[in-house]
């Protein structure tokens, strides 16, 4: 079973998953323990773990 919650709160600027490494912010449950949202790993990272130079991909000129 899955469950999704939402909300919307300002957070004190903006976080892009898949950009930012953290993304300071975390969920309770029914006054259970906080749970940290875990960001996926950022495009370079990616692009580093499959062994691709990242700046092959910066448009110069």
């Amino acid at each position: 079973m899955r469950c999704t919650y939402a909300v919307d709160r300002p957070l004190p600027r903006r976080f892009i998953p898949g950009i930012h490494k953290h993304i300071p912010i975390a969920a309770q449950v029914d006054d259970g323990d906080w749970i940290a949202y875990e960001a996926p790993p950022t495009v370079l990272d990616a692009l580093k773990a499959g062994g691709l130079d990242p700046l092959a991909f910066v448009r110069r000129g």
